[in-house]
C-alpha cells in the first residue's frame, strides 16, 4: 500500500489500466495493474524507443489532436507529450510508450483542430450579410477586436470555433440546417471521429454514420 497519495492527472482510460495508474491513481484496481505490468517486464532497464511513441503522437496530430488532447486522453503530462514529440531523447519509459498506446477515447471536440476554410467563409458571408466583424466576435465570447478565423492566413481551428461559427450562420439564416454529405465525407477524410463531425456538420451521429455507409466500409 502507497504511504502517500499521488498527484494525479486527467485521464479517461478506465481503473484497473496501466494508463490510469501512470496518471496518478492509486486505487488497488490500478496498483495490481501495475504489479503485474512491472512482473511480466523480463528484461530491459524499462525503456523503449522514442521513435515509436513519436509515430503514435504523429499519428494522432494528423487525425487533428492537439498535445493537450494527447495529454488528456493518454494520461501523461502536456510537458512529457511536446518532449517526446520534439525528439528530445532517444528512448522514453515504457510505461509511457505503454499510456500513448491505450489512447482510445477521443477528447472533447474542443480540443480538436479543423479545417479553417468552412469557417472562414462563413465569418465572410455573415460579414456581408450585414453582421459586424465585433458582432461575431461578442458572439464567440472574444473580445471585440479579438482577430477572427481568417484575420491571419491559418490553415486550421478549434472546432469549438467552428462549430460556434456554424451555429451564429444557422441563427443569421446564413446557412439552412441539414446534413451536408459532402462536408461530413470530408471530415471524414481528415480524420475526425463521428462526434466531432456530428457537432461541425450540425446533425447527429446516427446521421454521419448513415452517410458514411452509403459511401463504404468506415476506416
Amino acid at each position: 500500500m502507497l504511504a502517500h497519495a499521488r498527484p494525479q492527472r486527467s485521464c479517461r482510460q478506465p481503473h484497473g489500466t496501466i494508463a490510469r495508474y501512470v496518471a496518478g491513481c492509486s486505487c488497488f484496481e490500478c496498483c495490481e495493474a501495475w504489479r503485474i505490468y512491472q512482473a511480466l517486464r523480463k528484461d530491459g532497464p524499462g525503456m523503449a524507443d522514442g521513435d515509436a511513441a513519436r509515430e503514435i503522437i504523429a499519428r494522432l496530430r494528423r487525425r487533428g489532436y492537439t498535445r493537450r488532447a494527447i495529454a488528456e486522453g493518454s494520461g501523461l503530462s502536456y510537458g512529457g507529450v511536446r518532449a517526446i514529440e520534439n525528439g528530445g531523447s532517444r528512448n522514453v519509459h515504457a510505461d509511457t510508450l505503454e499510456a500513448l498506446r491505450a489512447f482510445r477515447t477521443a477528447p472533447p471536440t474542443s480540443s480538436v483542430w479543423v479545417p479553417a476554410d468552412r469557417t472562414i467563409a462563413l465569418i465572410g458571408r455573415l460579414h456581408a450579410s450585414g453582421v459586424p466583424k465585433r458582432e461575431i466576435a461578442r458572439r464567440l465570447g472574444m473580445a471585440p477586436h479579438s482577430s477572427l478565423p481568417g484575420s491571419r492566413p491559418q490553415a486550421h481551428c478549434f472546432a469549438r470555433t467552428a462549430a460556434a461559427v456554424e451555429q451564429i450562420a444557422l441563427e443569421c439564416g446564413v446557412i439552412k440546417r441539414s446534413v451536408d454529405e459532402e462536408k461530413v465525407l470530408d471530415l471524414h477524410a481528415d480524420g475526425l471521429c463521428a462526434e466531432a463531425i456530428a457537432e461541425l456538420a450540425q446533425t447527429t451521429q446516427r446521421s454521419v454514420h448513415r452517410v458514411l455507409a452509403r459511401q463504404g466500409p468506415v476506416a
